[in-house]
């Protein structure tokens, strides 16, 4: 999945901003509905508790919807954030970026003046796409698991990692 961006908005708010409205819709829907369908399952489970007197397995799964949710929502949200470095040279770096993607054999999927979003890895269900907007001196990275076309909270961690070694690569050659 490709996403589309408007590199302008994105740069002026340092998170990803798609160029649609309608790009993160179903993201919404779908982390939306498990949570309309665990809340569901909740209150059916506190009147069958009340009814017959349980009330043990309420409170482990009150536990889990307040742990795991809260955690989605924010991991959703802070995916987006652009990780900001700067840099001396433009070219300089977009050549160590096009030399880091033929060493790792990434896919490029989009390549201008401004943006290149790459893809890492062609693994099905999941796929991981990195974009690098350069701007007046100043490369902004983000790293974005999809799975079957919406982003994917579960690998947020693992992205954030991703980027920030990214990153120390990058500065190593570009300080070099």
């Amino acid at each position: 999945m490709l996403l589309k961006i408007d590199v302008e908005k994105s740069i002026e708010k340092k998170k990803i901003i798609p160029s649609s409205r309608t790009s993160y819709l179903a993201d919404y829907l779908f982390y939306g509905s498990i949570a309309l369908i665990f809340i569901i399952a909740f209150v059916v489970k506190l009147f069958q508790s009340l009814i017959n007197q349980t009330d043990g397995d309420i409170l482990i799964i009150f536990i889990i919807i307040l742990a795991v949710f809260p955690l989605t929502l924010i991991n959703l949200l802070n995916m987006t954030k652009l990780k900001v470095l700067d840099i001396n040279d433009k070219l300089k770096t977009k050549q160590h970026i096009h030399k880091l993607i033929s060493k790792n054999n990434w896919n490029i999927h989009k390549d201008t003046d401004e943006t290149l979003i790459i893809e890492t890895a062609l693994t099905f269900p999941r796929e991981r796409q990195v974009t690098f907007i350069i701007k007046d001196k100043v490369l902004y990275i983000n790293t974005m698991t999809f799975g079957k076309g919406i982003r994917s909270t579960l690998y947020y961690n693992s992205d954030k990692q991703f980027s920030e070694s990214i990153i120390e690569e990058l500065k190593e050659k570009i300080n070099t």
